[in-house]
């Protein structure tokens, strides 16, 4: 058995510079939705990981409502 703390086995670096910027974000969903209008969060978010960009459907959901798209 190797003596390491559980937290440490299982702790992972999370990279700041792979995660998408909501400026980023934002031009995603404007793209998907000049293509399609009538998409809500739920489509995005699955048009957007399509793509290999995995996040959160209440982050999108969250910009979508602040930009008046849903």
């Amino acid at each position: 058995m190797i003596n390491l703390p559980r937290s440490t086995f299982y702790y992972r670096l999370e990279r700041k510079s792979d995660r998408l910027t909501d400026e980023r974000l934002v031009e995603l969903i404007g793209q998907i939705q000049d293509t399609f209008p009538g998409y809500g969060y739920r489509r995005v978010t699955r048009a957007i990981c399509q793509q290999g960009q995995h996040v959160n459907h209440k982050r999108i959901a969250r910009i979508m409502r602040n930009m008046g798209w849903g």
